[in-house]
């Protein structure tokens, strides 16, 4: 269960933000010869209808109904009291109630005649929705369609990141200095960023030889970072890192044994796209991405990361 506060500020993410995502699907859908495209949301993987229409559950299940026109249709396994809510921080149409989602995505399907419907991530839809929908209608993995329509981001998801970005960091700050236990490392991240406003925290602490890394995953309003920073503090190995998210070409102050480059691409918050060894997926310049990596320097190893924009 999600456990932040979940709002929509129209303001940080006006209607016509959402209208604009959606237009975009709606325009590939008739290239792509689909009747729909379907993105499924709960707690683990919220991204793809959190871009879409700024929904994000708590704790239940639904499903997201683009069609070639009109707003989505939500069909939503919450009870019918937690309708005036899910309008209030949600830009859809129709809300339709869905105790058991297959079924009621398989009616919905049929009452609208749809034979080829798209599905983002469909090898990670759970069967009990996939189905009782593949009965009526072609379900076609729509991945690739959604991601390339997914980055970059727009100036509204820019500003998310950043004042999730300023979240993490505050909570870092926070850490009182050479705590001996990681409970009080864990109680100082948690509060200051709930106090911040995160929806969500995900807080991982890891032993590096003689050091400590903290790694913070934040998501508010539905965009998600992750900022990592290693305990001592490493001054040569800080600057280096900076100037790599700036693109600069430095050698590093000590052996590069993992790099990681993840990107919001599906329904998953963030999605490795690269490593050291293969590029997944390229991404398009202004991307939001986060960098991830870990050094070998000559007293032990040290690890960082942080999100940036992809430059051209």
């Amino acid at each position: 269960m999600r456990r932040g506060l979940i709002a929509w500020s129209k303001e940080q993410v006006p209607p016509s933000a959402l209208d604009a995502r959606v237009r975009r699907v709606q325009q590939a859908l008739g290239a792509q010869g689909l009747d729909a495209l379907l993105a499924y949301t709960n707690f683990t993987r919220p991204a793809a209808v959190s871009w879409l229409t700024h929904f994000i559950p708590y704790w239940s299940e639904a499903l997201v109904v683009v069609l070639p026109e009109g707003a989505p249709l939500l069909l939503a396994s919450l009870s019918k009291r937690m309708f005036p809510w899910a309008r209030e921080v949600s830009h859809v149409g129709e809300i339709v109630p869905a105790p058991d989602l297959g079924r009621a995505a398989a009616a919905f399907v049929e009452q609208r005649a749809l034979e080829h419907v798209g599905v983002v991530d469909l090898e990670h839809l759970p069967w009990s929705v996939a189905e009782p929908m593949g009965i009526g209608a072609e379900l076609v993995d729509a991945s690739e369609l959604f991601a390339a329509l997914r980055q970059p981001a727009d100036r509204y998801e820019n500003a998310l990141a950043a004042r999730a970005t300023q979240i993490a960091e505050r909570a870092l700050a926070a850490i009182p200095g050479q705590p001996p236990h990681a409970a009080e490392i864990l109680a100082a991240v948690e509060v200051t960023a709930r106090l911040e406003g995160a929806e969500e925290i995900i807080p991982r602490i890891s032993e590096i030889g003689d050091r400590t890394a903290v790694e913070l995953s934040v998501a508010y309003k539905g965009v998600w970072i992750r900022l990592c920073r290693t305990y001592p503090l490493v001054a040569d190995a800080e600057s280096w890192f900076k100037a790599v998210l700036q693109d600069h070409a430095v050698p590093p102050p000590g052996k590069l044994t993992r790099r990681t480059v993840e990107s919001c691409i599906g329904s998953s918050p963030l999605s490795v796209v690269e490593d050291q060894d293969r590029v997944y997926r390229r991404l398009p310049a202004g991307a939001q991405a986060v960098l991830s990596v870990r050094l070998n320097l000559e007293d032990g190893p040290w690890r960082a990361a942080a999100p940036f924009l992809v430059r051209a």
